[in-house]
This record gives C-alpha cells, structure tokens and sequence, in this order.
C-alpha cells in the first residue's frame, strides 16, 4: 500500500465518520472535525457561539422559531418562552440546526431541535422543523414519534 493509499483510507474513514454523525443527529450533533478531501463549503459544523455576531444570527433564528411554534393553532395554550441557546450547526450561511432550552406554559424547561433558515442581509426567514430534541433508544436509535411541525 502505498502511502497515498493510506491517506486516500484516511480520509474516506473520516468522512464516513462525519456522514454518519450527520446522518444520526438530523445535522443537529456534528462533530469538530472537517473531513480531509471535503468540500468545507458543503459541510454542516458547528456555529462559534461565542463570536457576538455568529451568537445574534442564531438567537434571532431561536427566536423566530418560538414565535413559529407558538403561533401554530394546535399550540394557542401551549406556549413556550426560550431560555437560551444551547447550541447551534450550520450548512452555508443561512441554513441553521439549533438546539435550544424553553420554558412550556407550565414552568417546565425542555430542549428543542429547530431547522431554518435565516438570511441576515434580508431577514428572511423559514421554519422546517421544530421539535422536542429526539432521544436515543436503544443500539443510537432515535425516536421518530418526538417529532413535531
């Protein structure tokens, strides 16, 4: 074997590695690492939150997402108030997967998946899921029933 055999193994195990984080998660747990060989621009990875500019266009996004839900008919006496960010991934700059904390109607805190997207330059904006976070069952299954729209 030579040796860009072995680096040619290397990538394609990272990348199998990634895709299958992606692929478990719904995009919303990636991990750190970028697949060597991969496009970057086509990759979902995590957002700095701790960069003030990154953390106001995923607080936005979370917000918007509440205001989603909360104004769903089937949701009128179910209201949820965000408590925070827990965190966020993003594929491009406008397609967003946050994670976040919120309070329902009954004090009660729980996490929540949303997907969106979120344009800065003109503020468009639009719900593709929101959802209680999937739990893991079982051998990394993750329960499809949790999922709400």
């Amino acid at each position: 074997m030579t040796n860009s055999d072995s680096d040619s193994d290397s990538e394609d195990e990272e990348l199998r590695l990634y895709n299958e984080h992606v692929a478990k998660s719904g995009g919303f747990d990636v991990p750190d690492i970028i697949p060597k060989g991969s496009f970057f621009g086509g990759l979902i990875r995590r957002v700095d939150l701790s960069n003030r500019r990154n953390y106001e266009d995923v607080d936005v996004c979370a917000k918007f997402a509440i205001k989603h839900y909360n104004h769903l008919p089937e949701n009128y006496e179910k209201k949820l108030k965000l408590v925070k960010v827990v965190k966020a991934t993003s594929a491009g700059f406008s397609h967003f997967y946050v994670t976040l904390k919120a309070r329902d109607f009954r004090g009660f805190v729980s996490v929540y998946e949303t997907e969106l997207f979120y344009t800065r330059f003109d503020n468009e904006r639009s719900v593709q899921l929101f959802r209680p976070k999937r739990k893991k069952s079982g051998a990394g299954q993750t329960r499809q029933e949790d999922q709400v729209k």
